[in-house]
């Protein structure tokens, strides 16, 4: 068909509903494919869809649905008159550029960075109808003005979805055909090769502007050359030491004292030239003896001026390293390293030894005769969770987050109970009473060791 109703796949969820209408017919009226009003039909398709009646929205009528029931091979036809009047609401000629989503006007730029190397025929108006730019920013990127030129790339549109490859070959197959119409007008061989377009004269009759714009040698000799990075040393990074600053020093005061003997040669060698004192060869050897000797003194003389003058730089004094009046367990800052160590494993143990007496006299508070090894094996299934902070090592009867963490990962997954909600609890409630109800912070080891009491699962925590 040549129309499609109004929201297709709801009008095609009514039909499979409410009519006995063939897939290839609701398919054929609604521009669906059978399978895909097949999967609507298995409900594979139109999840979430409701359907649309076609008779109340006028787009089609009783007697075609009962026409297309009797005769399976006919195909409905749907009401011109009220589609169109819909469909002719958006139809009105748009005027100016083409729309660009938002998300692609940034590649615009190199777009017409490209039509303007490659396709120097186009004018400004075919470029703006095919990137939908305006003429303005054509101007600025062929004048070099555009505020992001330097980091300007050519780019395909087509690569860059601005417009279609069917578009570009029709505006450049137009503007190949005006350019022969101009050159055939000019007296030019159409069939000539060129790579850009011909100075205005040749092309253009009168005093018309000339719409085509820069080609590739114009924009190689207007793009700036990219700057040489400088090559990084240590000594940019870290900087240069005294020792370092030395050197240069030396190394300054030698190259001072080869250039004065290079002077003073090339003043030998001007009165050489001017035959001034040249007698023979010997003569010429004493003399460059004798200059090179006087400026290797003037050059001593001055490193040990530059030396007497130069300000001593006095030593940094160490800086003392500040040490604890009593060393923290576990400590790196020791005198010893290879002492430190078990010095800070030793109260590091003395530590956990601490902790778990602590963990045992709470304990023998609510469970008097209780078993030590049980103790220590439920430090050992709580490990490093205990040293969480303050709250992990004690439980808050008032916070139902942490009873349902209790519940899911001691009773259920350690202790192995298959216990209902109720029974887990009573069993957690009977507990936090036992433990008193004016104690808020309970310690978590003793809460665990009752809750396997009560369940007579304290054999799991024994080695």
């Amino acid at each position: 068909m040549a129309n499609t109703p109004l929201m297709p796949k709801a009008t095609a969820v009514w039909l499979v509903d409410n009519t006995s209408l063939t897939f290839d017919q609701i398919a054929d009226f609604c521009g669906l494919h059978a399978l895909e009003v097949k999967g609507i039909a298995d409900g594979e398709v139109s999840g979430g869809i409701k359907g649309m009646d076609p008779i109340s929205s006028g787009q089609l009528t009783r007697k075609e649905i009962d026409k297309g029931q009797e005769k399976t091979t006919y195909r409905m036809k749907l009401l011109e008159s009220s589609v169109k009047e819909v469909y002719q609401l958006g139809k009105k000629k748009r005027r100016g550029p083409r729309y660009t989503p938002v998300s692609r006007r940034q590649d615009r730029p190199n777009a017409i960075l490209w039509l303007l190397q490659f396709h120097p025929e186009l004018t400004e108006n075919e470029i703006v109808k095919l990137v939908g730019t305006t003429k303005n920013t054509i101007q600025t990127i062929a004048g070099g003005k555009h505020w992001n030129s330097k980091s300007l790339e050519p780019i395909d549109p087509v690569t860059l979805a601005l417009c279609t490859q069917t578009n570009l070959d029709k505006a450049v197959l137009k503007a190949g055909k005006r350019l022969k119409k101009e050159r055939e007008a000019a007296g030019i061989d159409p069939d000539a090769p060129v790579e850009t377009l011909l100075p205005i004269s040749q092309t253009v009759k009168g005093d018309v502007i000339d719409p085509a714009h820069l080609a590739d040698s114009w924009m190689k000799d207007n793009t700036p050359a990219a700057p040489k990075e400088k090559e990084v040393t240590a000594e940019d990074v870290f900087g240069s030491s005294d020792d370092d600053a030395s050197d240069k020093a030396d190394k300054i005061v030698k190259a001072d004292e080869q250039a004065e003997v290079a002077a003073a040669l090339s003043g030998f060698d001007k009165l050489e030239d001017k035959g001034k004192s040249v007698s023979d060869d010997k003569a010429v050897a004493d003399a460059k003896q004798k200059m090179m000797a006087e400026a290797q003194a003037k050059a001593e003389a001055k490193i040990k001026e530059d030396a007497q003058n130069k300000p001593k730089l006095e030593p940094e004094e160490p800086v003392a390293e500040a040490v604890d009046p009593e060393p923290i367990p576990g400590s790196i800052k020791s005198v010893n390293a290879a002492e430190a160590e078990p010095a800070s494993k030793t109260t590091a143990a003395q530590d956990d030894e601490d902790k778990n007496a602590a963990y045992k006299k709470n304990t023998e508070s609510v469970v008097p005769g209780h078993n030590p090894d049980v103790v220590d094996g439920i430090v050992r299934y709580l490990g490093i969770a205990l040293r969480a902070g303050k709250d992990a090592a004690t439980v808050a009867c008032s916070d139902k987050k942490e009873l349902d963490n209790i519940k899911a990962k001691f009773l259920t997954k350690k202790l192995a109970l298959e216990l209902s909600e109720e029974e887990q609890d009573a069993a957690c409630k009977e507990v936090c009473e036992k433990m008193g109800s004016s104690n808020r912070s309970k310690c978590r080891v003793a809460f665990y060791y009752l809750l396997a009491e009560k369940f007579g699962k304290l054999d799991m925590f024994i080695k």
